[in-house]
């Protein structure tokens, strides 16, 4: 198995393990569109769905906004400790959006440390979930129209894999 490949190849344990995580995942993503055939589930899964479509353009200007922040803390906390690393600041910017920060030591780490819990946190995050309730009433307006679209759409698919299993075993011997 794929599991005694990697114990007895050291090498490639971490990427076996990267491709194990993402096919994992993936899986249970495609899970979810399977789901929307239920009447029940497939207004929130398309809601689900529709939100990470529409939050793209907001996800570039957070992770902007985060490198924007991370940059200006490293460069104060670098002056005062040499062995400052950016990836630290840029983690410690993505704590203060979950609202689990440290301020700062010198004056200006504290005014950018007020800037950026104020943009970070507060606007940027009530704006996503501005967005979000757009998206959720858009969706569940016409929740019932999305439960017969996706019936239909699943349908389409059982229906054009039965075909072409069916063209095969009809085909088999005849033509070749």
């Amino acid at each position: 198995s794929i599991y005694d490949y990697a114990d007895s190849n050291i090498d490639a344990r971490d990427t076996i393990a990267t491709f194990l995580a993402v096919s994992s995942f993936l899986f249970w993503f495609r899970l979810f569109a399977y789901l929307m055939g239920f009447r029940m589930f497939s207004a929130t899964v398309k809601i689900v769905f529709q939100i990470i479509l529409d939050i793209r353009y907001f996800l570039i200007i957070l992770v902007l906004a985060i490198l924007a922040i991370a940059q200006s803390f490293y460069t104060l906390k670098k002056l005062n400790s040499p062995e400052t690393r950016f990836i630290e600041q840029l983690e410690q910017a993505y704590y203060l959006l979950l609202s689990d920060f440290t301020t700062g030591e010198t004056a200006a780490e504290v005014i950018f440390f007020i800037v950026a819990s104020f943009l970070l946190p507060i606007i940027l995050l009530n704006m996503l979930i501005a967005l979000m309730n757009g998206t959720y009433t858009r969706i569940s307006d016409g929740a019932e129209e999305v439960s017969y679209m996706e019936w239909g759409r699943q349908i389409a698919e059982i229906d054009s894999v039965i075909s072409h299993r069916t063209e095969k075993a009809w085909t088999r011997g005849y033509l070749f």
